[in-house]
């Protein structure tokens, strides 16, 4: 019997993983019913990585935080086993916690210190902490008051939260930091590489997504630059041009350079988690994607990633997104890509329609399939 394969990522703003799992499988079965089709729920570090780790097991548990802005929050975090969490930042500082009408100089990651030191209050000894999908911009500015890190004006006043503290940040003082956070191991999940500043770095890149205007943009990122050089020489370290240093704008420095945490690629690591490479050896086609494929996706995006471990078994991939970049210059991993993007129209009415669009494509997966 034929075995397929399905770990596409979530599309985001319109299904999840599993959603988009399950319109690809009806899609199949609409043509061959009686194919064997195993859906794998996959993320890279962002939103939908506390599920997809989850689905193999663990345990959800709820925390109330405060929110980027905030206001109180109650969000999801998880439990591996006994002596693992994870965290998505995504659930606590994510942007849908925002809102409309962005507060890039007010938000901070406070919250997400809350939860890591809830979190080590319970024994854990590693936390799994997913980057993607943040509403903030302080590089970890929050998280580190609420850990115990002490950031004052040059007054000694503590400073306010998020880019409205960077810019009144005159000295740092570790010495009530939770000193857990030494003995523990941290991972952090990234699906971007990008360093803290510059130009590639986490403001440039990302700020205007968080509501930061284009003339903004070389202020704030200079108030990372300064809040970089004073943790540096706080802690005889440089960590800001680390890979992924500027991930959830610039948490990923905070983790590297006041923690002994790690960075690695979300896709990667979550794939290892889920035991991938087993269920693929055995896979007969596998199918993957996400919303749109585009340049960025052959930089260690999961598609990419799970067509080249599907490679390694010499198994066929076929990767239905969104939509592709018409320029996009299709990886040799992949043999197919599968737009579901039919006619002109709306992108309202396409995220309207995406069960119906992701199903049609998941037929035409398998028709594509039995053309070999």
């Amino acid at each position: 019997m034929t075995n397929i394969l399905i770990a596409a990522d979530s599309f985001k703003g319109s299904a999840t993983s599993q959603e988009i799992g399950n319109y690809i499988q009806t899609g199949i079965q609409r043509l061959a019913p009686n194919v064997s089709t195993t859906i794998l729920p996959v993320a890279d570090g962002g939103e939908g990585t506390l599920a997809s780790l989850l689905k193999q097991g663990g345990t959800l548990e709820t925390a109330t935080v405060t929110g980027p802005l905030g206001k109180s929050v109650t969000e999801n975090y998880g439990r591996l086993d006994n002596k693992t969490a994870i965290i998505e930042v995504a659930q606590v500082l994510g942007l849908p916690l925002v809102g409309p009408i962005k507060k890039p100089f007010q938000a901070t990651s406070f919250g997400l210190g809350e939860l890591i030191k809830l979190v080590l209050k319970q024994d854990v000894q590693r936390i799994y902490i997913a980057l993607g999908g943040s509403a903030i911009n302080d590089a970890g500015l929050g998280m580190l008051q609420a850990l115990g890190g002490h950031f004052t004006d040059k007054y000694g006043q503590e400073v306010g939260p998020g880019l409205t503290g960077l810019q009144q940040l005159a000295q740092i003082d570790l010495s009530q930091l939770d000193p857990r956070l030494q003995q523990i191991t941290i991972t952090g999940l990234s699906d971007v590489t990008n360093p803290l500043t510059g130009k590639n770095g986490a403001t440039f890149v990302y700020g205007r997504q968080k509501g930061l205007t284009r003339e903004q943009l070389p202020q704030c990122d200079q108030l990372v630059a300064n809040f970089a050089k004073l943790a540096s020489r706080a802690t005889n370290t440089q960590k800001q041009a680390i890979p992924g240093a500027g991930a959830a704008g610039g948490l990923g420095f905070a983790l590297l350079t006041f923690t002994h945490a790690t960075l690695r690629s979300g896709a990667q690591e979550i794939l290892r988690l889920l035991d991938f490479k087993t269920a693929a050896s055995t896979a007969d086609l596998v199918i993957t994607g996400e919303g749109r494929m585009d340049g960025q996706s052959q930089n260690g995006k999961l598609p990419l990633i799970v067509s080249q471990i599907a490679k390694e078994f010499q198994k066929p991939v076929i990767a239905i997104v969104g939509s592709r970049a018409f320029d996009l210059k299709q990886p040799t991993t992949i043999d197919l890509i599968i737009s579901t993007v039919i006619e002109p129209q709306s992108l309202e009415k396409t995220i309207a329609q995406t069960k119906s669009l992701v199903t049609l494509a998941g037929e035409n997966a398998w028709r594509a399939f039995n053309l070999k």
